[in-house]
């Protein structure tokens, strides 16, 4: 099971909605990042087991996963990490499985060095979470993104997000 959480905040309506899309091979992640690069109203994202660059994908992950991860022809152009930072205005969270069979540890390394250097000037932040065991959603990954999420979208402006373990 992947999950994505969305969590959007627009000022000047006045209102707040996380979003939650369970999927089994249906790209929540993806979905979270691509909204998250398209959607200015979008001020937080987390995307729990769901990173890596195309290149390690090659080629002994790349049939694990649906067409909607690895659309033909978008790694020319864009790579999961740039369509993740997308504008890099917004609060990202990746929550990584060490152990997960479904994408290569040195491709989720990279993804990680990418997206620290795509959000390193801001206005937006990156922060990851490496956890042990396979690919999963569990209690402990809930309990990060809910307080990502408490974090970022219900602290009052100007303080500083953070990621309670």
């Amino acid at each position: 099971m992947t999950s994505a959480f969305v969590g959007l905040w627009n000022t000047s309506a006045r209102w707040r909605r996380v979003a939650w899309w369970p999927s089994y091979r249906l790209c929540g992640g993806g979905r979270a990042a691509t909204l998250a690069a398209l959607d200015p109203g979008i001020q937080a994202s987390a995307i729990v087991c769901m990173m890596t660059t195309f290149e390690a994908l090659m080629p002994s992950y790349f049939d694990a996963h649906s067409w909607l991860f690895t659309t033909p022809g978008l790694a020319r152009h864009l790579d999961h990490p740039n369509l993740t930072a997308g504008r890099a205005r917004h609060h990202q969270l990746v929550v990584y499985a060490e152990d997960d069979l479904l994408f290569p540890p040195q491709g989720m390394l990279a993804a990680d060095r990418e997206l620290t250097e795509h959000f390193h000037y801001g206005p937006g932040t990156y922060q990851s979470l490496f956890l042990p065991g396979p690919h999963r959603f569990d209690r402990e990954m809930q309990d990060a993104v809910k307080s990502f999420f408490a974090n970022n979208l219900l602290s009052p402006p100007g303080a500083s997000p953070t990621v309670k373990k």
